[in-house]
């Protein structure tokens, strides 16, 4: 069967497909890290400059989705390590 043409047609087609999808997918993968790793600088970059410039009476509501998750998560961390507030 390794021997037929077709068969080997068949394997060759298909190692192809499977290597051009596994070059989509870690690119898919690279671009949301990429977009993930943006969205977390401009999240700190804009909670340190609101915290420092903002004295108004009123609370800020805390941010939303993934830049809000890793906020929260370097706040935990650094009250952890004792250099937070």
């Amino acid at each position: 069967m390794a021997e037929s043409r077709t068969f080997q047609r068949f394997a060759l087609r298909t190692h192809n497909t499977i290597e051009e999808m596994k070059g989509k997918g870690t690119e898919r993968m690279n671009s949301a890290f990429d977009e993930a790793h943006k969205a977390t600088i401009e999240a700190a970059s804009k909670a340190q400059s609101s915290s420092a410039g903002t004295k108004s009476g009123r609370p800020q509501p805390p941010l939303q989705g993934v830049a809000g998750f890793f906020s929260a998560f370097a706040k935990e961390v650094k009250k952890d390590l004792g250099l937070g507030k």
